[in-house]
């Protein structure tokens, strides 16, 4: 897989008025890579806007909506993209989830002022910045404690050196997490904003990305509470 880009995989199953083949942006859960793939994909934002989910047998956490993902990091989104996979894709496509995931979901949100230029395909340039949450229901909670402390080791080994990126593991409630935040070189040396909140609880693996934009510690500190309260703090 190239280190820039996101893993995707064919789902079968779309429903929805769209019946094209459906890519789902989930990614491998390798630190190293996560960091480094930072472009957008903007075929994904076009081609899923309006996109429905199947339904999954394990109950999910509080997924975010445009007005709570305003409240925690500002800002004024739409959701662009949404898609829940069972089991029987899990397993299709395995080396795109964590060891032990069930089912998963996927938030994708973009400036709302941006949404009409992307589903006119009126811009090559795609969004200015976006948001995603990646949720990974695991089969058990030590299953989400391996997972994260592969996120610690990697973490570490990979920035420990790097004084652009600044990273903290750190409990909040009930939830374990790893807090990334730097500038970034990606294409062309161009710097670019990225932050990064791993988060474990129980059985629950949440990946929370912004892309070409950043989050405080203090965000992802509601990040790590929200899905899992439903409320904010």
């Amino acid at each position: 897989m190239d280190s820039k880009e996101r893993n995707h995989g064919s789902n079968p199953k779309e429903t929805g008025a769209s019946k094209k083949s459906v890519k789902l942006p989930l990614i491998i859960i390798v630190p190293a890579v996560i960091v480094i793939a930072v472009v957008v994909v903007l075929s994904i934002f076009v081609l899923h806007l309006g996109s429905s989910a199947p339904s999954v047998s394990y109950t999910p956490v509080t997924a975010f909506s445009p007005s709570s993902l305003a409240s925690i990091i500002g800002g004024n989104w739409t959701l662009a993209y949404n898609k829940t996979v069972n089991s029987t894709f899990v397993k299709a496509q395995a080396t795109s989830f964590p060891p032990g995931t069930i089912s998963a979901n996927v938030q994708e949100f973009i400036p709302s002022s941006e949404i009409s230029a992307l589903k006119s395909n009126s811009t090559s340039k795609g969004p200015s910045q976006a948001f995603s949450s990646d949720v990974f229901y695991l089969n058990s909670s030590s299953s989400a404690k391996l997972v994260f402390s592969y996120i610690q080791q990697s973490v570490s080994a990979q920035y420990g050196n790097n004084t652009g990126i600044k990273f903290n593991t750190s409990s909040v409630g009930s939830s374990s997490m790893v807090y990334v935040n730097g500038l970034l070189n990606a294409t062309n040396n161009t710097p670019e904003k990225i932050s990064y909140a791993y988060i474990v609880n129980g059985k629950d693996f949440i990946l929370d990305t912004a892309i070409n934009s950043s989050f405080t510690y203090k965000n992802a500190e509601s990040m790590a509470t929200y899905p899992f309260s439903g409320s904010l703090a």
